[in-house]
Parts: structure tokens; sequence; C-alpha cells
């Protein structure tokens, strides 16, 4: 992911160090900056809960604080297809609901 990104010319860092964790990646795109949490979901795992919690734990750890205007990004990524199974999506600011 993180090479595509940077392919694609991206401005790109990954496992930034905060005082409360380090989030995987965090891309700058026209002037908006997105923060990227990654889980992967094993053969029969919950893609669905993955993202929600790649999600959660961006906003729990407060991974996009330092940033003004964020989006934060989710993403379930499946083992055996490598490929995006699931994501969740936030901008900064507005409450995000798990899926239930």
């Amino acid at each position: 992911m993180l090479s595509y990104l940077h392919g694609a010319g991206l401005r790109v860092e990954a496992e930034t160090h905060g005082h409360r964790g380090r989030p995987d990646i965090v891309a700058e795109f026209r002037g908006r900056v997105w923060v990227m949490e990654l889980k992967v979901v094993k053969k029969g795992g919950d893609a669905e809960k993955q993202a929600d919690d790649a999600l959660l734990q961006i906003i729990e750890k407060g991974y996009a604080d330092r940033f003004s205007d964020a989006v934060l990004l989710g993403i379930a990524i499946d083992d055996e297809r490598r490929s995006i199974e699931e994501y969740r999506v936030q901008v900064k600011g507005r409450e995000f609901t798990p899926q239930t």
C-alpha cells in the first residue's frame, strides 16, 4: 500500500511515532492529510469488523490529532487475496458509528 501511494506521487510516511501509538500510513494528497490504519483479515475473519476496528483505533489513539483537516481511513486487507476487502472512512470531527 505504501509503495503504491508513493508511486502515485503522494507524500507518504509510514509508522510515524506519536505519544499514543503509530498510524500505519499518513499521506498528503491535494492539501488534505489521510491517516490510514490497516488490519489483516485471516481466512474466515470478519472484514467489516476489522475495518471498524482500524478506524476506531485511529480515533481512540488520536492519530489524526495533529492535523486540523484529515480524512481517517480504516482498511481491512484479505490475507489470501492481498486486496482491500472492506474500508471505513471518516472526515475528522464527524462522528463514526461502527457497522452492526
